[in-house]
């Protein structure tokens, strides 16, 4: 269980590693939340994975256990992104750990 988790089905099953999603998204703005956590609660050394999208540097040396306080506990990240084309590919490396990931419009008043 991920202690801090607002929603804990989001934390039940997580990828791990390097590896990329093609999301089919019209163009436009968008706001990328990103669920992770530390699995391993006797890893050593704070895993900090990257990310980028649309080949755009979005995070950079990201430790869930860092900003979450520990392992075993829930952390995220957002960030703004612009589609201009449809699609958006999203890359993660460094041993990145994501349970779930949160894709919402940006309105704009």
């Amino acid at each position: 269980m991920v202690d801090g988790a607002t929603d804990p089905a989001l934390f039940e099953t997580w990828r791990e590693g390097d590896f990329a999603y093609d999301l089919p998204l019209p163009a436009g703005q968008w706001q990328v939340k990103i669920y992770s956590f530390e699995p391993d609660s006797g890893r050593t050394k704070p895993r900090q994975f990257d990310a980028t999208a649309n080949d755009s540097k979005v995070i950079a040396g990201y430790s869930p256990a860092t900003v979450a306080g520990g392992p075993l506990k829930a952390a995220s990240i957002s960030f703004p992104v612009t589609v201009t084309t449809t699609g958006l590919h999203l890359k993660f490396a460094n041993e990145a750990v994501v349970a779930a990931i949160e894709i919402s419009p940006i309105e704009h008043k």
